[in-house]
């Protein structure tokens, strides 16, 4: 019986020792998990926040666009304008040419 009670201890030992083993390792796992989990948590911080910059990106580059457009759409105008300006004021000089090329006597 002493044999059976020493065997069964041995067995004890070697389970406690076993189950101590387990939990060293279940306890490892959890500070990865944990580990991990910071990480997971600090990227999708920098995912938004990525996001969140594109999202300001793209409303300067539409702002820019919109600001480029209706510059060129002034200048076009105010270039139209001129045109007419200068067409204007070349009939006008063609006008006086021809009124001094009737005056005056030809040669």
């Amino acid at each position: 019986m002493s044999a059976q009670l020493e065997q069964a201890n041995d067995n004890a030992s070697t389970s406690d020792q076993k189950l101590k083993g387990c939990q060293a390792e279940v306890d490892s796992m959890q500070t990865t998990i944990m580990e991990l989990s910071t990480d997971i948590e600090a990227k999708e911080m920098e995912v938004s926040t990525l996001k969140n910059d594109l999202v300001a990106v793209k409303e300067k580059a539409r702002l820019a666009s919109e600001y480029e457009t209706r510059k060129t759409n002034e200048l076009l105008s105010e270039i139209e304008n001129l045109r007419l300006q200068m067409s204007d004021k070349l009939v006008k000089a063609n006008e006086e040419i021809t009124q001094y090329d009737s005056r005056c006597p030809s040669q």
